[in-house]
């Protein structure tokens, strides 16, 4: 799962190896499980939502800059996701670096979910970590995406 769609005339996938992220304690981790997505990590359990937390990491060349990148992934996310509802689109500082960070309240079957997701552009590579998890488990993980996103280096 990707909370991005990149477009395809901006963006093209790569199989880089991707900088250093922490996993969280416990979390599985499963490297390249489509070519688009450099890791995908899960939560070991499925809480009360019913919803399993997951984080993807993906990477793809890009010719655009971070804020008309933004806008692509904001417009893919309205045409591609299930009723949602963009709750923050922004460009902010992380850890000392301009990050693109959008957040969206979207339906997977028959769950509310809330997607994270931080985009980072080094060295014409988009890097974009994309963290979900059900819309009434969101205030117990939010931290933990957090703390994904700033350990993420991408020009590491």
């Amino acid at each position: 799962m990707s909370a991005t769609a990149p477009s395809l005339a901006a963006m093209t996938n790569t199989q880089l190896p991707h900088p250093p992220l922490v996993i969280p304690r416990g979390w599985s981790v499963v490297h390249r499980p489509v070519p688009e997505v450099a890791v995908l990590i899960s939560a070991p359990r499925v809480p009360d939502s019913g919803y399993r937390p997951r984080a993807t990491l993906t990477s793809a060349r890009c010719a655009l800059t971070l804020p008309e990148l933004m806008e692509e992934q904001a417009t893919a996310l309205v045409h591609t996701l299930t009723l949602p509802e963009m709750e923050d689109h922004c460009i902010e500082d992380l850890c000392d670096c301009d990050v693109g960070y959008l957040r969206v309240l979207h339906q997977v079957g028959p769950s509310e979910v809330i997607t994270d997701a931080w985009t980072w552009l080094v060295d014409d590579i988009a890097w974009t970590l994309a963290c979900s998890v059900g819309l009434s488990d969101y205030p117990i993980y939010c931290d933990v995406f957090d703390d994904l996103a700033t350990s993420f280096d991408p020009a590491a």
